[in-house]
């Protein structure tokens, strides 16, 4: 028993023998041991700023606690190690994102949306040089943004200065040539003088146009596809500031397509035009939104020489009978300006340009409308299509180059440079080619009468009550136009509202002026639902419906619907005449 006292006895004091010992400090220095994990080094900020004598990252944080989130006035160049890179802005934007430290530190400073050296755009390979551990010297105004971020303060007003101690011979500054030129057709600036222009302009942008000259740096036709318009960052030769003609237009105000923005490639010489403005106090350029446009390249242009787009004279008062020509549309959407109409316009012009893409998932397109003969551009944004119906892939393959089309909607000036309609499915196209019916896909459409005239008589709801008779809300109702006379028994033709013809009244449509062969009705639901085109009954000729129209064809003088199921309400009815 003795024995095994002792031996417990001994097991304890050899416990708290060797916990004790790890406590008592070392008489020298251990090689195998360093700074305890998860805790840096302390650095010493050092460094003034300059490109001499640049921040060092402790340097740099310290300064951004000091100035707090009120971005430094002055620019400041910071050197660090590469701790991490963020390349994801560098295709669209041309900036990158670095986290830098120390040497043995961990405090980060984020070089926040940096363009490469000498204010140039980073592209995606330029970015990818760029790795973790890498020396890197950096110049921008400093911030501590939201109070805990210290870094640069990003929309690419700082740039890179040094990598591995390799950059730019200028410290980081666009270099830049003497300014030249008077920014007219004949004499153009040079880059140099388009950016004095802009800072001299500041933020708000000039209101004369201006042509500059200089050579393609970079295009970015990320645009095109939906806006028909590019960026083009241009340089006087052996330079490196940049003028970014932004988002313009090709040769007389005319939309890029994707093989005309393909042929614009660095190092051509280009003359654009537009008014220029310093966007953000940091981005010489034009003011964008297409209201700049492309004029020459490499001393070749279009006919016309990039001129302001060419206008016929206005014509047309935009009813149905007597729709605006492209001229008349144009002069009212800079007359209502960025307030939209409250009244719909009907529009008649050739079609220049279409663009299908919003056809499959909205149903509708976008129609650039010009009158024969000149270039100003007028355009049917999102417009449905015939009879206010959405538009298919197939339908809207219909539309061509050349066609003449009738658009009706809501007119604005969009932004201050875009005539164009309200969008949205608001407006419809009305006739192509003079009907109101497609032609083949992927062919064009055959000629046929025009709007209006005496063979198309289209009864407009939203705009026809002048033309109303013996206006009731409930009992009979009248309304005449062309000789052309609609008469319900039981409803209302008035007011701009929809045509309403009450469960169990009739409708007769009646002509004068011989016999009707078509009359289609555009609904406000659809099929045989409550006021759908499915509650109509005829025992003349023949009528179908679909969606929400209804077509009725024959070869009659007079014919009468009833609505035997449900009221129908009608926005528009288009007769045509044999």
């Amino acid at each position: 028993m003795r024995k095994t006292l002792y031996s417990m006895f001994a097991m304890v004091m050899a416990a708290l023998t060797f916990t004790s010992c790890s406590d008592v400090p070392m008489p020298y220095d251990d090689p195998n041991t360093g700074a305890e994990e998860g805790k840096s080094e302390i650095i010493t900020p050092t460094g003034s700023g300059t490109a001499e004598d640049p921040f060092n990252v402790a340097a740099a944080i310290a300064k951004c606690k000091e100035t707090g989130e009120t971005v430094t006035t002055e620019v400041y160049y910071v050197k660090g190690v590469v701790k991490s890179v963020d390349t994801s802005g560098a295709a669209q934007y041309g900036n990158v994102n670095i986290d830098m430290t120390d040497e043995n530190g961990t405090d980060v400073f984020k070089a926040f949306q940096i363009m490469s050296f000498n204010g140039s755009k980073f592209t995606e390979d330029s970015a990818n040089k760029i790795n973790v551990g890498d020396v890197v010297v950096i110049k921008g105004n400093l911030v501590n943004y939201k109070g805990n971020t210290p870094e640069t303060n990003g929309k690419g007003t700082a740039c890179l200065v040094s990598l591995n101690g390799e950059g730019s011979d200028n410290g980081g500054s666009a270099s830049m040539a003497e300014p030249k030129g008077t920014g007219t057709k004949d004499d153009p600036f040079n880059v140099a003088a388009a950016i004095a222009k802009c800072k001299e302009t500041g933020e708000t942008a000039t209101a004369e146009q201006y042509y500059v000259k200089g050579k393609v740096k970079d295009v970015n036709t990320s645009g095109v596809a939906q806006y028909g318009n590019i960026n083009i960052d241009m340089v006087d030769d052996g330079t490196t500031a940049v003028f970014m003609a932004f988002q313009i237009y090709s040769f007389n105000g005319k939309k890029f397509t994707a093989e005309s923005a393909a042929a614009i490639k660095e190092g051509d010489e280009v003359v654009v035009k537009g008014n220029l403005v310093n966007f953000k106090g940091n981005t010489p350029e034009t003011t964008g939104k297409g209201a700049a446009w492309l004029v020459s390249v490499n001393g070749k242009s279009e006919e016309g020489g990039g001129e302001t787009p060419s206008t016929g004279e206005a014509k047309g008062s935009g009813t149905a009978s007597d729709p605006f020509n492209v001229a008349a549309a144009i002069a009212k959407c800079k007359e209502t300006g960025e307030t939209a109409t409250a009244e719909q316009y009907y529009v008649k012009g050739k079609v220049e340009s279409v663009n299908a893409s919003g056809a499959a998932q909205y149903g509708n397109i976008n129609i650039n409308m010009v009158d024969e003969g000149t270039t100003a551009v007028f355009m049917a944004f999102q417009i449905a299509g015939l009879n206010g119906e959405k538009f298919t892939e197939a339908t809207a393959s219909t539309i061509k180059k050349g066609d003449e089309v009738v658009i009706k909607g809501n007119l604005v000036n969009y932004k201050g440079n875009t005539p164009e309609t309200t969008g949205k499915s608001a407006g419809c196209l009305v006739t192509i080619n003079g009907k109101a019916e497609y032609g083949e896909a992927g062919g064009g459409n055959n000629p046929g009468t025009e709007v209006g005239d005496e063979k198309t008589i289209i009864f407009d709801a939203s705009s026809d009550k002048g033309n109303i008779t013996d206006y009731n809300n409930a009992g009979e109702d009248k309304v005449t136009k062309n000789g052309i006379t609609i008469s319900i028994t039981n409803g209302c033709l008035g007011l701009g509202l929809p045509y309403r013809i009450y469960k169990n009244a009739s409708m007769t449509i009646a002509s004068s002026v011989g016999n009707i062969e078509k009359i289609v009705f555009n609904c406000e639901a659809e099929n045989d639902a409550k006021w759908g085109p499915g509650s109509w009954n005829t025992t003349t000729g023949s009528y179908t419906f679909s969606g929400k129209v209804g077509t009725w064809t024959g070869d009659n003088s007079s014919v009468t619907f009833t609505a035997s199921l449900n009221q129908v309400r009608a926005n528009k009815i288009v007769v045509y005449l044999k």
